[in-house]
């Protein structure tokens, strides 16, 4: 699928009536837009009484649904869904906490739908719906200090599952991927004088010391998207996760699941753990030092899945191309979809991050995150934050 050209349909909450109950024969009472990148994600409300016609294989527990609307261009984009779907099953089969996929009427994964356009047309779409997980994104409740190093002892469980699985439809090449990062030279122009010279070094950097080593660097199927507003978090009890919202100091908090394959692919798994980092790093900006929290995630990560020497020498820079992609990418997708608030979310903080980061010698990178390895904590409260 090619997310960077990718225009959201305009649907309207009474096609999604319609849709839930011919596909899924549900009745929806209450609908709520929720937030993507290019999904169009609604949270969806069901009756429950005896006269709702649902389908039998609609989990009774759920007090809700997501319903995930994408346009579908091609049947690769079919053929990826599919992927997608068979995926997240592998991953609830291996303990992974995540969203299941609900089957509809016909038990598939998904339904491909024609939706009336303005100018009497219609337009091909894609639905599925996935059970909902109560609670708040990581971002919402707060940034949880305790959470980072689980957060990365979740993307090292995830990576440990998926190198056992592998679909055709996710080996494909797009923006988001280590190896894409060459093509944000094209791009660079969009960026003010001193960012384009940070963009081409950190790129020159890329084809200097990675790319030779590509085939040596472990590889297989990723999540490709572990962020903060990716992983859910709730409370001891249902009732609390209504309350946790902004309270990063709630140390009762637990992952409840990782959520959003919409990046999945066949990738690096040393630029999985950095995409994670990347994303907590500039997401704690000023509330934590970033050292710590690159430290607590990798510490986390490394405790479930091991990477190899040259990967950690090199994982400095690799956070490095990520967050270049993410200020690069996410300021020429919001050109075109000013609207798009989740596209620009905390953008300018990824910047300064990489700045920072890329002034930092590696030596000090190196034993800042790594010291004293077997106890991450050790010494965290020692640095403030920045």
């Amino acid at each position: 699928m090619d997310k960077k050209t990718c225009v959201k349909p305009k649907v309207t909450l009474e096609h999604i009536t319609r849709f839930v109950h011919m596909r899924y024969g549900l009745q929806a009472l209450k609908i709520t837009p929720l937030v993507g990148f290019t999904d169009l994600n609604f949270l969806v409300q069901v009756a429950r009484d005896q006269d709702n016609d649902q389908s039998d294989n609609v989990e009774k527990h759920c007090t809700g649904y997501v319903l995930k609307i994408v346009g579908s261009e091609s049947l690769a984009d079919v053929d990826y869904l599919e992927a997608q779907g068979q995926l997240i099953m592998h991953l609830k089969k291996s303990g992974i906490p995540t969203p299941g996929v609900i089957l509809n009427l016909e038990k598939q994964l998904f339904c491909v739908e024609d939706l009336p356009t303005e100018d009497g047309l219609s337009q091909k779409i894609i639905l599925r719906l996935m059970e909902y997980i109560p609670g708040s994104t990581f971002l919402d409740a707060g940034n949880p200090l305790h959470l980072l190093p689980e957060i990365g002892k979740l993307t090292g469980k995830v990576d440990n599952s998926l190198r056992n699985f592998y679909h055709p439809a996710l080996d494909i090449v797009y923006d988001w991927q280590l190896t894409s990062v060459t093509s944000l030279l094209s791009l660079l122009t969009i960026l003010s004088a001193d960012q384009q010279e940070l963009g081409r070094a950190v790129i020159q950097a890329y084809e200097d010391r990675i790319s030779p080593i590509l085939d040596t660097l472990q590889r297989g199927t990723c999540h490709g998207d572990i962020n903060n507003c990716n992983v859910i978090v709730k409370g001891a009890s249902a009732d609390d996760s209504k309350q946790i919202a902004g309270e990063g100091n709630n140390t009762d908090l637990k992952i409840a699941a990782v959520i959003d394959f919409g990046d999945s692919c066949v990738g690096y798994y040393v630029y999985e753990i950095a995409t994670a980092v990347a994303d907590l790093m500039t997401s704690c900006k000023g509330q934590y030092d970033p050292l710590d929290v690159a430290s607590l995630v990798i510490h986390g990560y490394l405790s479930e899945f091991q990477l190899h020497e040259q990967e950690l020498r090199i994982l400095k820079l690799v956070i490095c191309v990520r967050l270049l992609q993410t200020y690069v990418l996410s300021t020429d997708m919001s050109t075109r979809d000013p609207d798009n608030k989740y596209i620009t979310l905390e953008i300018e903080d990824a910047m300064e991050t990489l700045k920072f980061l890329w002034k930092l010698p590696d030596e000090t990178f190196q034993r800042l995150v790594f010291v004293d390895c077997d106890n991450p904590y050790v010494n965290f409260q020692s640095r403030k934050s920045k």
